[in-house]
Formats: structure tokens, C-alpha cells, sequence
């Protein structure tokens, strides 16, 4: 599948809240409907330098039992503002996807808007490091994603195939420089379906 990537400048940082059809199974196509998503970290493929970001499912749905760990609730109007956010939100921190910036994936509510909408405030992003502490080690498509990654640039030579047109997640990715901020967004994926 082709996908229509957004320019490098247009990246967002690590805690970034962004409108996006996170994928509804496991397969990399954008789901119906645009959600809020917490950007947990960049990405770059050294070959074609198109991006991708790991985002953490978001919704507006708030019945969930509050025992559950990993979960980042926003609800106070300060945090919502500054998230660009209009109603109380939750985060589950386990339920993340590697997607490429592209426009399938990252959309704008109004045009002209852009897909970032806000950003993680100071308050919360003191919430996220004490959840952190608690969240299990990477799951396994992070750690394929990785040993893909380290595969391809053992085999990479100058005349390797042009990449683009192909899902960035397919290519050999490596993290982008994060804000010094962002040190608590550690990686972690869950490989089940997102509720709807």
C-alpha cells in the first residue's frame, strides 16, 4: 500500500496529542473514524527518511473499571485545553501501533487545523512517568519491528531498491532525536484489537 507522507517539518514530538484512525485490528489500515492519540515516539527510515510514530490509543469512552493499570485519564479543563481536547479522555498506555505520518493515518477535524491538536501538559506528564514504572516490557511487535530494523541495515548497500510506496513499518526503521522531555514515553505495544 502507497501511503501520502507528510513532510519531515511537519513531525510531531514525543507527548503530542494528534487526531488519528488508529487501526481497529492488526492489520496496518487506518481505522474509520479519527481518534485522539498520545505520540510515544518517532521514527525514521534511514533510506527514504520518510517518518512514522508510535501512538497510543485514545477515547473518549471513560467506562472502564478505574483498577485497570496503564491507563492516562484527562478530564481536568487546564489538562483538556492544553491537550487540545474537548472531553475527557483515556489513554491505554498498552494498546500502541507504529504507523507511518501519512495522511491515511493522521488527519485533520477541520482543514487547515493539522493533525496536531495539543499537547500532553505538565500535570499529566507527571501522571504518565509514575505509570510508566508499572508498564510491562516492550511487546513483541516492537521487539520485530527492531530486529527488522537491525537485519535491514546489515543488509543495506548503495544499491538497494528505492522503498517508497511501501509501509514504513516494512523498512528499516531508527528513532529520531526526542525533546529531553519525552524521557518517560519508554515503548510498549499490545498486538489485540483497540475497543471500540
Amino acid at each position: 500500500m502507497s501511503w501520502t507522507y507528510y513532510p519531515a517539518s511537519t513531525a510531531p514530538n514525543a507527548l503530542d496529542i494528534v487526531w488519528c484512525r488508529f487501526p481497529e485490528s492488526l492489520e496496518s489500515r487506518p481505522g474509520p473514524k479519527p481518534r485522539p492519540g498520545l505520540i510515544r515516539r518517532v521514527l525514521r527510515d534511514p533510506l527514504s527518511g520518510h517518518l512514522a510514530v508510535e501512538v497510543v490509543f485514545g477515547t473518549s469512552n471513560l467506562k472502564l473499571n478505574r483498577h485497570i493499570p496503564h491507563q492516562l485519564v484527562i478530564s481536568q479543563k487546564r489538562d483538556l485545553d492544553e491537550a487540545g481536547l474537548v472531553k475527557p479522555t483515556r489513554f491505554d498506555l498498552t494498546l500502541t501501533k507504529i504507523l507511518p505520518w501519512c495522511h491515511e493515518f493522521f488527519t485533520e477535524l477541520r482543514e487547515g487545523d493539522g493533525a496536531i491538536i495539543g499537547r500532553l501538559s505538565a500535570f499529566k506528564r507527571l501522571d504518565l512517568r509514575e505509570i510508566k514504572a508499572a508498564l510491562p516490557p516492550p511487546a513483541k511487535e516492537i521487539r520485530k519491528t527492531l530486529a527488522l530494523a537491525a537485519r535491514r541495515r546489515a543488509k543495506i548497500t548503495s544499491s538497494a531498491p528505492k522503498l517508497d510506496g511501501e509501509p514504513i513499518i516494512a523498512t528499516g526503521i531508527t528513532p529520531a532525536p526526542e525533546p529531553a522531555s519525552a524521557s518517560a514515553t519508554d515503548p510498549t505495544a499490545r498486538e489485540n484489537k483497540p475497543p471500540t
